[in-house]
Parts: C-alpha cells; structure tokens; sequence
C-alpha cells in the first residue's frame, strides 16, 4: 500500500504524514475505534512502515500530544507577542483569545479523548501534565509581560 510518493519523504515528512492521518482518525472515530490499520491506510503506508516510527497507538496519540505542546507554545506567543505590544494592549488581547478559541474549536474532538485515556492510562496522564505545566508557563509570561507587577 505504500505509495510512490511517501517514499521520497523523510523522516520527519512521514511522521508529520502518519501524524496527520491518526489525527484524522482519531476526530473521525475516536482513539478506541481507532486501529493502526486504519491509520496506514489513511497515510497510505504499510503497517510495517506506521512501526518503524511509531511503537504503538498510543504513542503516536501522545506524540500528537506532544506535537500540540510546541505547537500550542509557539502559537501563544507569535499571537500574543505583537497584542502585549499594542498600544491597546487590552483590546488588541481580547481579539486575539477569540482568535485562539475559534482554533481549539477546531482540535476539540481529540482533545476530549486526550482526557478520557487520562483517566485510563499514567502514560498520557504525565504527557498531558506537561503539556498543560508548558502552557499554563508561557500564559503566566504573558500575563506577566502585560501586566507590570504580577
């Protein structure tokens, strides 16, 4: 099942495409109506190629996960960077939080089972506790910068 196409990718390509697939999966149907063969045909690779990067389902969930953490980090502070600097600095942060929310509408639907394999599993448990120590850091920054005093 593996096409032309993902054969000329590298490394960091093909985990980005396997990635995007099990994301894709994972909205559809859910993490546990979820398989890794489903994946690989979303990705259009074969099961063997899905194991050479990743071990399992569930690690390529947390590094989904992960991926968000960086993501997330990045995205906070490219769009609140310039709102912190606005002469309306209020104002300019107000259309920026809609901005965000309107963005986690979008990645909800993981999200949610993100924290129902919490409850499950000590492994995404401890991943999603970084991820939130991460962002709930850079937030505390930015408040911190918008604020003289906090």
């Amino acid at each position: 099942m593996t096409t032309t196409r993902s054969k000329r990718l590298s490394k960091v390509e093909k985990m980005r495409l396997i990635r995007h697939a099990a994301y894709r999966c994972f909205v559809e149907s859910g993490y546990h109506a979820t398989t890794v063969d489903r994946i690989c045909e979303a990705a259009a690779i074969s099961k063997g190629s899905f194991y050479w990067y990743f071990n399992s389902k569930q690690s390529i969930f947390l590094d989904i996960l992960n991926n968000w953490a960086d993501e997330v980090a990045s995205e906070l502070s490219e769009q609140f960077e310039p709102a912190i600097n606005d002469e309306d600095r209020f104002a300019a942060f107000s259309v920026t939080l809609e901005r965000e929310a309107r963005r986690v509408r979008a990645i909800m639907p993981v999200w949610l089972d993100f924290l129902a394999q919490m409850g499950r599993d000590a492994e995404v448990r401890d991943g999603l506790a970084r991820f939130h120590r991460r962002i709930r850091s850079i937030i505390t920054e930015l408040f911190r910068s918008m604020i003289p005093g906090l």
